[in-house]
């Protein structure tokens, strides 16, 4: 079996956690399974491996969960505890597949092209419901400009619009001819899921493509376009499409047609995730009556119903991922992500700077633009989708010194040469 095969079996059982809607016994007894064989061999490779890899943003975040389930303990249930530790290192099995089965740049690019390609067709599920209607054990459909908005098969209402931006930047990993027609069927998912960030998204990734590509504008330009073009003839020889997205336009200002939606602007949604809902959640660490909270974090449950049972909620989602690191794992774990995070940004950069392939452009804008969304959305470090980011974001900064080192390789650069060349970057 191929590499890039086992990695295939093990993004798609991971990002497939819907299906424990439909069967729950089924899928986790699946998920146990490839889990369990991965962490075997992951520990049986670590033990073996006489590579230099740069660990700290992987033992640091394994830290800082283990902490925030040690914490959960006294402030919620056990097996709420269990929950959100489970949940919160969901989808850690996509970097362990990464660490093992990725020999060189080229492979890394297959399993980038598997998260999109994955990513991509889960998407349609959205829209195909407008023809066959909702899929009962998807997430409930909710209501939005009075058009139904469904949930999908990556995940929440919610879940496309914080990564879709993400996936259209890692698009830029795969093949020129391939790119725009997998950028159309995301972006069009994208447009049609009635979400406000989802819209901002996907204008951002557009925009960020045109800097990723600034020296080659006018193949960029070309590409672009050429989706520009057939989303806006989809939207204008579709009216579901159109109403669909006039209803969101509204949100930002835009009166394309007669639809009325009632649903706060998107200036007011920011403002209430940069201060309404964060002081909401930060609230609650009052209620505890002790300094040290603030210090060590009040536990999973802080993270409302994404990590734990609705019974050891504590506090309203604070709708941004950095306030809610710090009320669930306090300073001391906050520093700890906050610091593998920074660490994984850094080498990401340098990594790029050294090889300059379009693999690891892709891959660093990629994860900036999960940091950027973090501001204003929680769940961008554990809902599988944008998980498998941060996780293919993280092998490339543990395996930083790897890929120089083959790059430098196939250049036929010395030992003196790199140092040199070090220096002159």
């Amino acid at each position: 079996m191929s590499n890039g095969l086992k990695f295939a079996i093990v993004a798609v059982v991971v990002n497939l956690h819907t299906l424990r809607n439909l069967s729950f016994a089924t899928y986790i007894a699946i998920y146990a399974v490839v889990s369990g064989v991965l962490v075997a061999d992951f520990l049986i490779r670590m033990a073996k491996d006489e590579r230099r890899l740069g660990w700290g943003p992987f033992v640091a975040w394994l830290a800082a969960s283990l902490l925030g389930a040690l914490i959960s303990l006294g402030t919620i249930s056990a097996s709420g505890a269990l929950t959100g530790l489970s949940r919160f290192l969901f989808a850690m099995p996509i970097f362990m597949a990464l660490y093992l089965y990725t020999d060189d740049l080229e492979q890394l690019r297959g399993h980038v092209k598997t998260l999109v390609v994955f990513f991509a067709l889960a998407s349609l599920t959205l829209p195909m419901q407008i023809v066959t209607g909702p899929i009962s054990w998807f997430a409930g459909a909710t209501e939005r400009g009075g058009l139904e908005r469904y949930a999908s098969l990556v995940g929440s209402l919610t879940s496309i619009g914080v990564v879709v931006g993400s996936y259209l930047l890692l698009t830029h990993a795969l093949t020129p001819r391939s790119r725009p027609w997998w950028m159309i069927l995301i972006a069009v998912s994208a447009a049609m899921s009635l979400s406000k960030a989802a819209i901002a998204n996907v204008a951002i990734a557009f925009g960020v493509l045109l800097v990723m590509n600034r020296r080659h504008l006018s193949r960029i330009v070309f590409g672009l376009g050429l989706v520009a073009v057939l989303g806006l003839a989809i939207y204008s020889l579709s009216t579901v499409v159109q109403d669909r997205v006039d209803a969101v336009l509204v949100s930002f200002g835009i009166q394309n047609s007669a639809i009325e939606n009632f649903d706060v602007s998107a200036e007011e949604s920011v403002m209430d995730r940069l201060l309404t809902l964060p002081a909401a959640n930060l609230e609650v660490l009052k209620t505890f009556g002790t300094p040290l909270i603030y210090v060590f974090g009040a536990g999973f449950g802080m993270a409302n119903t994404a990590l734990v049972p609705e019974e050891d909620s504590l506090a309203q989602m604070a709708h941004n991922q950095y306030v809610e690191v710090f009320s669930v794992f306090g300073i001391v774990g906050a520093a700890l992500i906050f610091g593998a995070m920074l660490t994984m940004l850094v080498r990401l950069v340098r990594l790029h700077r050294r090889i300059r392939s379009d693999v690891t452009s892709a891959v660093l804008w990629a994860y900036v633009l999960i940091l950027v969304n973090s501001v204003t959305a929680n769940g961008t470090l554990y809902q599988p989708a944008a998980a498998s980011i941060l996780y293919l974001g993280m092998y490339c900064a543990v395996a930083e010194g790897l890929f120089v080192r083959a790059a430098d390789a196939r250049s036929g650069l010395s030992g003196l040469d790199r140092k040199n060349n070090a220096t002159i970057r």
